[in-house]
């Protein structure tokens, strides 16, 4: 299967996804969070964008296997915050 992530990068966006998908993997960020979902690249092909506006006011990178990366738990980020798993794989 395939990998797509869409990585918040805002408070508010991150609270938009958890609220929508609470089953899916969520990983919290310093800035919001990333939720990952599985896809068949078979059926589906997904091209690699960036700042996609999923709903009015909710703005999401798009990340898709293979083409791009996140980092995630245990990695650390700059400022000193944790990377977290919210809902782990």
């Amino acid at each position: 299967p395939g990998i797509i992530v869409l990585d918040a990068d805002s408070v508010e966006a991150a609270a938009w996804l958890v609220d929508r998908y609470p089953d899916s993997p969520f990983q919290r960020t310093n800035s919001g969070g990333h939720s990952v979902f599985v896809y068949d690249p078979i059926r589906r092909r997904i091209a690699a964008r960036t700042k996609v506006e999923i709903v009015p006011g909710v703005v999401v990178d798009l990340r898709v296997g293979g083409k791009s990366q996140i980092v995630v738990e245990p990695s650390i980020h700059a400022s000193g915050a944790l990377y977290e798993w919210g809902n782990p794989l």
